[in-house]
């Protein structure tokens, strides 16, 4: 519906801007196309921007203009109820939707933006050309649901460049664009809930900034992007704490990362587990009870780090940065001045603005679910506080040191890189690894541990390409080996065995493989005791009985099914032959039976012939 009512004065507010070329009728093609639209810009010539203006009656109106020109589509007070706004094709300076004339307004604007095709050197949703209350408590509400689909080219996408409450965002990104600059919360603000869909397209750099955020989701299906900071990249402003970017969430946050997307570097970024002390604004955050932050990405890794470092004391810049452009560096921040204060405190660590720049703290009340392979830098402190919750599905890989003094539950691995240390009690099916990188000898992959029940392999280079791999964890007596009929590649595996309770079995194992492909052999040594007339006998969960290879007195090999539990026991061999004499009698019983059935019916109708017909 449309909600533009006032269009002629906003024609003549955007003319006195913008001194249009000329002006005509509109382009009912476009109309039909786009027929919920108030606002469609197109291309004319070659060298000219056409802007429709459908009015509330359905009349249109256009205005020319010279391509790369820079629009302000509307005014906050003209708008009654919503607008829609598409943008078909074309080439634009920088595009306004929508200016903030009037912070008086009590009532809320739906904005809908649809990016067919065309480029932009800057989208801004929400601009304002009046004060406006410079607290989050007191933020102005003028945007009830602001939707934006980009399709075409963006060198920056800002939603905001102000102080502006925003109740819900939602942000779909297609295939087919490329946006150098994402920044889906803007410069600034407060959003009730924000939706960011990548569903293709090439992204080069994407992190929020300033806005404090209730509800975040990202849903990331398809694309690239370069550089993807989930947070705020802490080291993207400026070191004066009105341009610090102290974006954070209150309450629950989701990231969900296809294996299909294509990242370059990603890092965790500030204002997730780690909530600066000070706002921009020099205001003490809202106090936060409790918040779930949630990473599902197993094919990606990211860097438990608030920026994107590139050596141990300095970070990328990529506040300017456009895809396939160079990437600069700066040193870290050590310090920001406070206004408030009369004086500069530090930037990172105790009275900082952050308690870290490289790992962090899950502080009480806050959960952290980790899906992927999340990397803690050597120097740095994973540490879940007292009250903390750390959920684990994935790779935790320590190269620093992770403490615990809340609770740590452990599905996957958590991994001790060189000299890295986990110093961390865990409940879960998951498993304390060493990390081994890795070589190949004759197209083979032969490891060894002593001291741990499961390894991570890692190779350092592109794809490591091999027929099989084996394992050795002598601490527990155990040997995996994978094979496959055709080469296995890639760059990090995981393999391991653990107890499990055996119930009325004599013993019990998990077995878990990763990385490797689905189509693999899986072959299983294990330390067990076969006493003489015995054999041993391995079954899986449901109670399917796994091939045994072969077995002596103090081991036993049989073919797992990939990972999974698997339970021994062992049988008398006697019973087996008392078993097998049974079974050969029972068969023999049975064909006398067969055969005694059939003479019997042979000479009944040998009986029936030789009587004739009566």
């Amino acid at each position: 519906m449309r909600g533009y009512a006032v269009a002629i004065a906003v024609l003549a507010a955007v003319a006195a801007i913008l001194v249009p070329l000329a002006s005509d009728d509109g382009d009912a093609a476009l109309t039909d196309d786009y027929p919920d639209a108030d606002i469609i810009i197109s291309q004319g010539t070659v060298s000219t921007l056409v802007v429709t203006y459908v009015d509330s009656e359905g009349k249109t109106s256009t205005q020319t203009y010279s391509a790369g020109s820079d629009l302000e589509l509307a005014k906050l007070s003209d708008i009654d109820g919503s607008l829609s706004v598409v943008m078909a094709s074309g080439t634009v300076g920088s595009l306004t939707l929508v200016d903030i004339d009037d912070a008086s307004a009590e009532n809320t604007v739906d904005i809908d933006f649809l990016m067919v095709s065309g480029s932009a050197s800057e989208i801004v949703a929400v601009s304002s050309s009046v004060s406006l209350p410079s607290s989050y408590s007191s933020a102005f509400n003028a945007v009830g649901t602001l939707t934006m689909d980009i399709r075409g080219d963006v060198t920056e996408l800002c939603t905001t460049t102000c102080m502006v409450g925003i109740g819900t965002l939602s942000i779909s990104v297609g295939s087919g664009s490329e946006i150098d600059r994402l920044y889906p919360t803007g410069e600034d603000g407060t959003y009730g809930e924000v939706t960011l869909v990548l569903e293709g397209g090439d992204v080069g750099y994407l992190t929020n900034r300033s806005a404090v955020v209730s509800y975040m989701t990202y849903e990331l299906r398809a694309g690239s992007v370069r550089y993807l900071c989930l947070g705020a990249d802490s080291e993207g402003g400026s070191s004066i704490l009105s341009g610090l970017w102290t974006f954070y969430v209150q309450v629950d946050a989701s990231f969900c990362i296809s294996s299909a997307v294509t990242v370059g570097r990603a890092v965790l970024g500030s204002g997730l587990t780690d909530i600066p002390s000070i706002l921009c604004n020099g205001e003490s955050p809202s106090a936060v009870f409790s918040r779930n932050i949630v990473i599902d990405a197993p094919a990606h890794t990211i860097a438990m780090d608030s920026c994107f470092y590139s050596g141990t004391s300095s970070a990328l810049s990529l506040s300017g940065y456009v895809i396939g452009g160079t990437v600069n560096s700066q040193q870290v921040s050590s310090s920001c001045y406070v206004p408030s204060y009369g004086s500069s405190v530090p930037t990172y660590g105790d009275g900082g603005i952050w308690t870290a720049s490289r790992g962090g703290t899950v502080e009480a009340g806050t959960a952290l679910y980790v899906g992927c392979c999340l990397t803690v830098a050597s120097g740095a402190e994973l540490d879940v506080a007292a009250g903390g919750l750390l959920v684990n599905s994935g790779i935790v890989s320590v190269s620093g040191v992770m403490n615990s003094s809340g609770t740590v539950v452990n599905n996957g691995y958590l991994e001790e890189v060189d000299s890295g240390s986990v110093d961390a009690e865990f409940t879960g099916t998951g498993y304390l690894a060493t990390c081994i990188y890795t070589r190949t000898t004759d197209g083979r992959i032969d490891v060894m541990t002593s001291e741990y029940s499961a390894v991570v392999l890692r190779y350092t280079g592109d794809s490591l390409t091999f027929s099989s791999a084996t394992v050795r964890l002598t601490g527990v007596g155990a040997v995996i080996v994978v094979s496959s009929d055709s080469d296995m590649s890639g760059t990090l595996f995981t393999a391991a065995v653990g107890t499990a309770d055996a119930g009325s079995y004599l013993d019990a194992w998990t077995v878990s493989v990763g990385g490797f492909g689905s189509s693999v052999s899986v072959q299983v040594t294990m330390a067990v005791e076969i006493p003489e007339g015995y054999r041993g006998r391995i079954v899986d969960s449901t109670g399917a009985e796994m091939e045994v290879l072969s077995y002596t007195e103090s081991s036993i090999v049989f073919a797992a099914e990939g990972s999974g539990t698997y339970y021994f026991e062992t049988v008398s061999v006697d019973a087996d032959e008392i078993a097998h004499r049974q079974l050969v009698l029972n068969s023999a019983i049975a064909a006398a039976i067969v055969i005694v059935a059939a003479v019997a019916v042979y000479f009944l109708l040998r009986h029936d012939r030789g009587r004739g017909p009566a």
